[in-house]
Order: C-alpha cells, then structure tokens, then sequence
C-alpha cells in the first residue's frame, strides 16, 4: 500500500520537483480519490526539512544529522510551495535534541553546551520606504519608530534587531541600543534622516500612514527603537529558508534561530579551497552580542580548516574547543573577522594563550611554540605537567590561512609573558 509520504514525493517529482500544495493534493486526489486532504497536508509538513512543526510528528523525534530518503525530501520555498531537497542548494538541516525538546537546525549542530538564549534577538515587519531609504543613507544611528502604544520587554543593549518585509524576507539587522518614547517632532531633530525619511514632512507623512491618524501637533507620543550600525543584506533570506515561521508584526527568537538566519544569509560551509581570509559579517567592537553572528561563522570556519581539533594538542571534543583571537577582536577591527588572525584551541589551550603564558612563533612559513618562563620555572606539579606538555607539542597548521605573521608578532610582544623584558 502507498504511503501519504510516498505519495507527496510522487507527485512533486511529477510536476518536475518543485509545485504547490494545491498541485500535490490534486494529483493525489486524482490518482488516489479515497485519500484523506489533512493527511496530506500533515505528510507536507513532516517532510519538509525547515518547517519548525515537522518536530511534532513521531517519525520526526530523534536525532537526523543527514537526510533520510523517506522522511527528509521537500524544502517549503514560501507559503504553500514546495521543491524537492538538496542539501547543496538549500543547506544541510537536521534534528537534535536541546533542553528537553526537538529542535530543527540548519548548518552545524549545536552542542550541548550551545551558548542558549530564549531571547536573543527580535525580528520587527519594516516599512518597506524606511528601509529603502536607509540602505543608501550611511547612518550610523538609526530610528525604528511605531505609532504602536505597546512597549517590548526583554530588550537588552547589543541585542541583533532583524528588519522584515511583507515578503517575508530579512533585508538587513542593527544593534539595539535603548527604547524610549518621544513626539514625532522630538524624533525629528534627535535623529533627522535616521528616521528613514528625506525631510521631516516625508517622516511626518509616513507616521500618519502608519498610524492611520493625523499625529501631528496632537502631542502623542511614538515609541522609538534606537538602533546602530545597520546592516542590509545583498541577498536577504526568507523566514522560511531560515527555519522560521511566518508571522505578521514581531517575532522574538532565540540563539537557534538566529544562527539559522547567519546561516541563511552567508549560506553554508564552503569546501576548503573556497573559505575566505575575511569573514563578512556585521562587526562592532563595542558591543559582543552583536558580534556574536561573526563569532559563530568564524567558528565553523576555524573548525573546517583545523580538521575540529585543538591546533595544540589534538583534542576533538566540540564542547571542548573555542575561537582564540591573536590580537583581541577589541584592539583591532580590521584583523577581528580574519581567519589568519584565530586559532581553534581547546579551552585550556586557548585560556593559556589569551593570558601570553604561550606563544607561537612565525619563521618563513614555520611555526613553534615558545613558553613563558613563569610555568617553566613553576614548582607547582600541575603547571609542570602543562609546561612539560607544552614542550612536547607542535603546533598543527590549518587547511587553509594558517595565522598571519603581523598577527602573531603582536602576540609575541604585546600578550607574550616575557622575562626578558
């Protein structure tokens, strides 16, 4: 007997592996007339592999780190159309387990020790004029104004800010900075064109739309989102490619989702010969929430290019291994999002060298590891054992863009524990 999975799959191949909703349940219905209309939608759903829902059916509750051919074979395009998974057009997704639930994902899996937040960030419906007007203004501040009476909680200083359109797409993000309320005339001379309007009659206009009332001079007040550094994205992805369901005015996301959205923006992990020397990603030194998205595509990219293991000791363990920067993210922007400029170490690895009880020297393409005379010359028998080990250690060179010689330079002479000195 023909499964409903079975026959969805048919009959989106038919159609040539993309089609929807409506065309699967009419080849169906015209093949298989008995069959019932919510077993197919429910078959739809189960098999998509960036539906968030998929998690609630029974062959969905375990763990999927690669496709199943039964089970894992559309990918939800938009609401209602469907195309048939690949993994190397639409990214590798999978289940996993975390904090007692069933979770999609889209890339790497997280780990168990996955720097969780349930709230991470926050993606706000945009004025799609505000926006357009924005991506070619270089503001560095900007105002994300509502008409709306109702304030947001849980808001925190850094936290990435999403702006979505009516397509449901996400064209860009920004760092939140504060929320207050103020008059539109207020608005006006605090952040002029950071309103995302030319001229405060154009601002005015918009609010008025927005608010389908006449708010001027009536001294109502608007709630102001002020935010920083935006960030528009050449490509935006869909809420659906990002794991995420449709909404219409706000949605609040966790650190999941928001890595699914990083995900959906720079696309997956490249093959070796493709990663680049730079990460371009959103960066601001000021603020670490904010750099958390470059954070976590640098990461993956260290760990492809390290092979997953300490470039010290060869420990394998994911939970294990952190981004150890050469010169510290906050001491220079331009070397931050450079792959030559980090090291994948274990954690005890990576504590010792960010403190300079370690450092490793460039000579033309060669690299060694040199100790700080203070765990040498230790008494301590753990510190020796850490010494001894450090002495027996070579450093294992990346794929690709093995740490930069200025970088490590820095690293000798400014973090470096030296008794020469």
């Amino acid at each position: 007997m023909t499964t409903q999975l079975e026959m969805v799959k048919e009959a989106v191949v038919s159609y040539g592996g993309r089609c929807s909703n409506k065309d699967i349940k009419d080849y169906i219905l015209k093949k298989w007339p008995s069959t019932n209309l919510g077993s197919i939608d429910d078959a739809i759903n189960s098999a998509s592999v960036n539906r968030p829902s998929r998690v609630n059916y029974p062959q969905n509750q375990g763990i999927v780190e690669s496709p199943r051919e039964k089970y894992d074979f559309l990918f939800q395009r938009e609401r209602g159309m469907v195309e048939l998974y690949d993994p190397v057009k639409h990214g590798k997704w999978g289940i996993f387990i975390f904090k007692g639930k069933y979770r999609i994902y889209k890339g790497n899996k997280p780990t168990q020790n996955y720097n969780y937040e349930s709230i991470y960030g926050i993606i706000y419906h945009t004025d799609i004029r505000w926006l357009n007007f924005l991506k070619g203004a270089n503001e560095k501040i900007i105002n994300f104004w509502s008409s709306r009476s109702t304030e947001l909680k849980d808001l925190h200083f850094g936290m990435p800010f999403f702006f979505k359109t009516q397509d449901q797409k996400i064209q860009g993000m920004a760092s939140f900075v504060r929320m207050e309320r103020m008059t539109p005339i207020e608005a006006w001379e605090e952040f002029g064109n950071g309103n995302g309007a030319k001229d405060k009659e154009t601002f005015l206009h918009m609010l008025n739309k927005d608010s389908k009332k006449d708010i001027y001079g009536s001294g109502n007040q608007i709630i102001c989102f002020v935010l920083s550094d935006p960030v528009f994205f050449d490509n935006p992805p869909s809420l659906y490619s990002c794991g995420i369901s449709t909404f219409q005015t706000l949605k609040y996301i966790d650190s999941i989702e928001a890595s699914n959205i990083i995900d959906g923006i720079f696309g997956g992990i490249p093959d070796i010969e493709n990663i680049p020397r730079t990460i371009d990603a959103p960066y601001q030194s000021s603020s670490p929430s904010y750099n958390r998205p470059y954070q976590e595509r640098l990461r993956a990219l260290l760990e492809k290019t390290y092979g997953n293991k300490c470039a010290i000791c060869g420990l394998d363990v994911p939970e294990l291994l952190r981004v150890s920067h050469i010169i510290p993210h906050s001491r220079n922007e331009n070397t931050a999002r450079n792959l030559d400029n980090s090291i994948l170490l274990c954690t005890l690895h990576d504590s010792l060298f960010d403190k300079g009880f370690f450092t490793i020297l460039y000579d033309n393409g060669n690299y060694s590891i040199k100790i700080s005379d203070s765990i040498k010359n230790s008494n301590n028998p753990a510190i020796k054992r850490i010494s001894s080990d450090l002495s027996n250690s070579v450093f294992n060179k990346p794929k690709k863009w093995p740490p930069a010689k200025t970088s490590l330079e820095y690293h000798n002479t400014k973090v470096f524990i030296d008794s020469n000195k």
